[in-house]
């Protein structure tokens, strides 16, 4: 599932499916011309990888500080 999300308001667009990837980034698009906010999309693998790297990221700043 890939999903993006506006920075700055409460809009967000979700798809399921690979070939549906046009059709989110032209959502995409649309609600930056409109609106002129950043938009952020992340598929969720990317969005697990992130969340480990911070937690490792996390752990690593316990260890240093002992």
């Amino acid at each position: 599932m890939t999903r993006a999300y506006c920075e700055t308001c409460d809009w967000s667009y979700e798809i399921d499916d690979r070939d549906e990837r046009p059709v989110l980034d032209r959502a995409m698009i649309e609600h930056h011309a409109e609106t002129g906010h950043s938009v952020v999309a992340a598929d969720a693998s990317a969005r697990a990888a992130n969340e480990r790297a911070a937690q490792d990221d996390r752990t690593t700043d316990r260890k240093r500080n002992c």
